[in-house]
């Protein structure tokens, strides 16, 4: 039997030999085929058949399954190509951002530069800011304790202006009481003159000065420029002086007028004499132990303990119009 006309045959069954229909077509395969068989030739060759049947629709079930396999793969080779694909535009997108022209590239490096720069620079200013804000709050607490300080002063030195407007009311109050006993004392009339006595000695008559400094000053000396010379006015000895100061405090005023018409005084307190030679009456026997200076209206140096009367005199009376010496004894204020 011709084994290529039998698979001819097979194919017309399109492998659908399980229905009525691929019987007949079966039996009418062996019937052309059958003609010069004998026996039971046609069962065997039908068997045959069959078994060929079988094994075409195993293979038919192998080539689905092939192709089934087949379609997987495909689907796997296809999703191998997208991604692939994906991959090449990605790098094509790489590639044409490295193709970007060198200046673009440039441009972008400088505005990432500009950009690092402000954010350092505004990162150096809030460093700089919150430095600044601690040393405000530093200097606030230093003013805040300097407040404080000097409010305490304040009060210090309030409560020490307060004591001292106190104590200046007080001596207000008894200058106000001293020029109001002054003020009664001048209604009365005040001697210009007053007779002293002495032992051994007929009485003088001492001239009062109450007007100058105050009342009760005894002249002593006292000269006057006249035509271009000095007047003998009053001039009391020295023995005098010193018998009116031996025995009590005493003060020493000095005043004197200047040819342009200004005056001058000096002051002085514990005014005291001695003499150098005993039973010698003569004036510069007499000498200065002490005179300490209150206050004064000239600059004065050098002390006048030792000298006479005449020293004084030399020494205030240049340029002078007129010239006085006066003592009377101590006062209490003084």
């Amino acid at each position: 039997m011709d084994e290529t006309i039998i698979n001819l045959m097979l194919r017309n069954l399109d492998g659908s030999l399980e229905d009525c229909e691929s019987n007949k077509k079966m039996d009418s395969i062996i019937e052309l085929i059958d003609i010069r068989c004998e026996g039971d030739c046609n069962l065997k060759v039908k068997s045959l058949l069959q078994q060929a049947v079988k094994t075409i629709k195993l293979k038919d079930s192998q080539i689905e399954l092939k192709d089934s396999l087949i379609k997987a793969k495909d689907g796997q080779i296809d999703s191998l190509i997208m991604a692939l694909n994906k991959k090449s535009d990605m790098n094509d997108s790489i590639e044409n951002k490295r193709d970007i022209p060198l200046h673009l590239e440039e441009t972008e490096s400088d505005e990432d530069k500009n950009i690092a720069d402000i954010v350092s620079r505004y990162k150096t200013k809030l460093e700089e800011a919150n430095k600044l804000l601690q040393e405000s709050f530093s200097l606030v607490k230093s003013n805040e304790i300097q407040n404080l300080q000097l409010e305490e002063q304040l009060a210090a030195k309030t409560f020490e202006h307060d004591l001292q407007i106190k104590s200046y009311e007080s001596k207000i109050k008894e200058l106000e009481n001293k020029i109001r006993i002054e003020g009664e004392d001048s209604k009365e009339e005040k001697p210009t003159q007053v007779e002293i006595f002495f032992a051994l000695h007929k009485p003088q008559v001492f001239q009062i000065e109450n007007k100058i400094s105050g009342s009760g000053w005894l002249i002593i000396t006292q000269f006057k420029m006249d035509n271009g010379s000095w007047t003998k006015k009053i001039i009391v000895p020295s023995k005098f002086v010193y018998d009116i100061v031996k025995d009590q405090p005493t003060e020493f005023y000095i005043h004197i007028v200047r040819a342009d018409g200004t005056v001058h005084y000096a002051h002085y307190k514990n005014f005291c004499c001695y003499y150098k030679v005993s039973n010698d009456y003569r004036d510069d026997n007499y000498r200065i132990r002490s005179m300490e200076l209150l206050n004064s209206s000239m600059k004065i140096y050098g002390s006048f303990e030792g000298r006479t009367f005449k020293d004084i005199a030399e020494s205030f009376n240049h340029n002078c119009v007129f010239y006085q010496l006066m003592i009377r004894k101590m006062q209490n204020e003084n």
